[in-house]
């Protein structure tokens, strides 16, 4: 065997993004807060914190509970995204290569399953790179190697690549602005494209446009349209799929919540069935309308999916947010009429007929013509919702006695 010839064993590991930004977020963590505190202290008086407690209060209340619900929200998909990086890897020897990349990370149009190709078997090597006059960072993370073999194609978004024990020195967000000398360099430090210049492997080089865009998507459609022959379809691949997917678990999310951790609220006035049913049907058919490029079992499904989700959370979720926006409490007098009814001592106000809760004995332990006070909300539209929080306290210290 050529010694000369012969290609080591090199393993490489993915990253979440091409340039180095762990310093850019530091910097950004650190230096906020300390802008922020230094106007603070240089605005005179108190006027500085006192014009903040009043932007603070002019935040509606929906943003606040949105605000953990996007930080939790965010935490979770990174960590989702780092599991998968740190499960991911690439081998290459004089062989061939191997390579395990992440299932739900970066262009729909990359190889997302596991596979392996010997160097014999590469007929053409294509780097589909950002145009040089282009100075968005994100170009970086959309280049791609596209390897044709006699079995299919492959994919990789090979900057995301790096040698595990020596990586490439990457610059930073300010200077992955511009793309030039430095990025050159790193595509031709990188050790998968060093070693297919060593096995004699002609790189060829496209500027990302709407041509080869057009022809990775067309090659991707291929292979799904192969797999749902097969009866093999992954979801996830679909970006749309995730979109639909996400929808849904967000509404899940808030229902949650509606039901479980905020206060109980009952609405006074019937439930708009229609409009939640046009509310449903609405978002099936943008839903359809969205994973167009999906099977179509799988697209019904989803669609279906999402049309009910939101039928059914229409109304709960519309209380909720009109409460949470406009919402005046107000506290009235009700007069006991019978098991679980209740008219009010002021006219104003609706009867209520709580008979369908489950707190029978606590409603018989109420003596007809005794005052009764609950809580009413006033939305804005002159509607009222009534708060179920004192009447379950009352009811669970009943049953506790």
């Amino acid at each position: 065997m050529d010694k000369s010839r012969y290609l080591p064993t090199v393993r490489l590991c993915y990253r979440l993004n091409p340039m180095e930004v762990r310093g850019s977020l530091i910097v950004l963590a650190v230096g906020l807060p300390l802008a922020i505190g230094a106007l603070l202290i240089m605005l005179p008086g108190e006027s500085a914190w006192q014009a903040l407690e009043e932007t603070i209060a002019e935040v509606p209340t929906a943003i606040w509970l949105a605000l953990p619900l996007a930080v939790v929200g965010s935490l979770a998909l990174f960590a989702f995204y780092r599991r998968q990086a740190q499960e991911a890897w690439m081998e290459f020897d004089d062989a061939g290569i191997r390579c395990r990349p992440p299932g739900h990370h970066g262009r729909r149009f990359w190889t997302r399953h596991e596979w392996q190709v010997r160097w014999e078997e590469i007929h053409s090597a294509t780097l589909y790179r950002p145009a040089t006059n282009s100075n968005e960072p994100q170009h970086w993370a959309s280049t791609t190697l596209a390897l044709e073999t006699s079995t299919g194609s492959f994919r990789l978004g090979l900057l995301h690549w790096d040698c595990a024990t020596d990586p490439l020195d990457r610059p930073g967000l300010l200077a992955g602005r511009k793309l030039g000398a430095q990025f050159e360099a790193l595509i031709s430090r990188h050790p998968l494209v060093g070693a297919l210049e060593h096995k004699q492997i002609e790189l060829q080089r496209e500027a990302t446009g709407w041509a080869a865009s057009r022809q990775l998507s067309r090659q991707v459609k291929r292979q799904h349209a192969e797999a749902e022959a097969a009866g093999h379809v992954d979801l996830l691949t679909y970006p749309s799929a995730q979109v639909v997917l996400g929808l849904i678990l967000l509404a899940g999310v808030l229902a949650f919540f509606h039901f479980t951790l905020l206060p109980p609220l009952r609405a006074l006035w019937p439930a708009p069935v229609a409009t939640a049913l046009f509310a449903g049907t609405l978002a099936g058919v943008g839903a359809w309308q969205l994973t167009r490029r999906m099977p179509g079992r799988e697209r019904s499904a989803l669609s279906v999916m999402l049309a009910v989700v939101v039928a059914l959370c229409w109304h709960p979720l519309s209380v909720r947010t009109e409460v949470l926006l406009n919402g005046e409490p107000e506290s009235v007098v009700y007069t006991v009429t019978e098991h679980g009814l209740f008219h009010p001592v002021d006219s104003r106000f609706p009867a209520l007929n709580l008979a369908d809760l489950n707190v029978g004995e606590f409603f018989d332990s109420l003596e007809p013509g005794s005052d009764f006070e609950f809580t009413l909300i006033r939305t804005a539209n002159g509607r009222y919702a009534l708060s179920l929080a004192e009447l379950y306290e009352r009811t669970r210290t009943f049953y506790e006695q």
